[in-house]
């Protein structure tokens, strides 16, 4: 069954796809203009053979979200999410959900939730719901906007803010935020450690990132160490006290009081990214350190201020000074 698709992330051009004669094949139109594209898409089936197809309004949308999760290994909160939906739109044909429609259920939904709230809950699961349904030959293939976020605040503290704070604790509390400075870890995933996980001998840190579910080995800084050297060590034990986010608060809240440094344990993630950036490390190194698996993430640590713009500047103008000397020294011997 061969499909009129419009342009995407795969080309951008209108394009037919599909399978014919056994064979799955894929032709663009080489336009973007949708009449002309049904024009040469007829043309197409006419010289193959082949009959176009009509649109399918059978199988509705929480019928679809069932073959998704069926098809996907999602964890329990996008099952829920995804049920949610189902419930919302119950047996309304894939065909006919509309943009304002998954609008409307958002903002019925979630009516004080943040734009970035929205897709996350609603447009995000009921798009991968759609794509894999137009997939199945359920319906066409059509672009689902999302709704337009705020440029995220990146909350960092400076250096000497930091070293302020971790100075104002003591115990327990100065190591998990050595720690937490020294490795840019999420505050979950630090709380979740064993000692098991930890190969002292190699600074090393055996870690499965609870939001990716990806096991990773990471290198431990030398702040993250002292940290870690402060805890008794217990074997398949965990190193902290604390079990959740909310104890790790109450245990910081005596260091933030005494250094008056306003501070939660994310802020330590986005200073770690931060204090990479300036220091040159490039966006494939802070990716790898803060665990992103979208560069979009760790972008948000990209932004350049003016001394990181002189720096660079410079290094480009030393180049540009040597190679002018070189020149200047070949026409003097010349």
């Amino acid at each position: 069954m061969l499909r009129l698709l419009p342009p995407g992330k795969r080309s951008p051009f209108w394009s037919v796809r599909g399978r014919h004669g056994g064979r799955l094949l894929e032709v663009s139109t080489r336009t973007t203009d949708a009449g002309l594209a049904k024009q040469r898409y007829r043309e197409l089936l006419r010289t193959l053979g082949a009959k176009e197809p009509g649109p399918v309004y059978a199988v509705g949308f929480a019928e679809a979200a069932r073959a998704y999760l069926a098809f996907r290994d999602l964890d329990d909160r996008q099952r829920a999410d995804i049920q949610r939906l189902s419930r919302e739109l119950g047996d309304t044909p894939c065909a006919q959900v509309t943009q304002a429609q998954l609008v409307d259920v958002a903002n019925r939904l979630f009516p004080a939730g943040k734009a970035s709230s929205k897709n996350r809950l609603v447009i995000t699961p009921a798009s991968a719901i759609l794509h894999y349904a137009s997939q199945q030959g359920w319906c066409p293939w059509r672009r689902i906007s999302r709704f337009r976020e705020a440029k995220p605040v990146t909350r960092a503290l400076s250096q000497p803010d930091a070293h302020r704070l971790m100075a104002a604790a003591a115990g327990e509390a100065r190591a998990l935020l050595e720690v937490l400075f020294g490795t840019g870890l999420r505050i979950s995933d630090i709380l979740a450690l064993r000692w098991d996980q930890i190969d002292m001998g190699n600074c090393t840190l055996r870690l499965r990132i609870g939001k990716t579910q990806e096991d990773r080995v990471l290198p431990l800084s030398p702040l993250a160490m002292q940290g870690l050297h402060r805890l008794p060590r217990k074997p398949q034990e965990r190193l902290w006290s604390v079990r959740d986010r909310w104890a790790a608060y109450d245990l910081l809240s005596p260091a933030r009081e005494r250094s008056g440094v306003d501070f939660t344990p994310h802020m330590a993630r986005h200073s770690v990214g931060s204090w990479l950036n300036d220091a040159g490390a490039g966006l494939k190194t802070i990716m790898a350190t803060l665990g992103h698996a979208d560069p979009k993430s760790s972008m948000r640590y990209q932004d350049a201020d003016v001394e990181t713009i002189r720096r660079a500047w410079g290094r480009v103008g030393a180049v540009g000074a040597r190679g002018g000397n070189r020149g200047s020294r070949q026409k003097a011997k010349a």
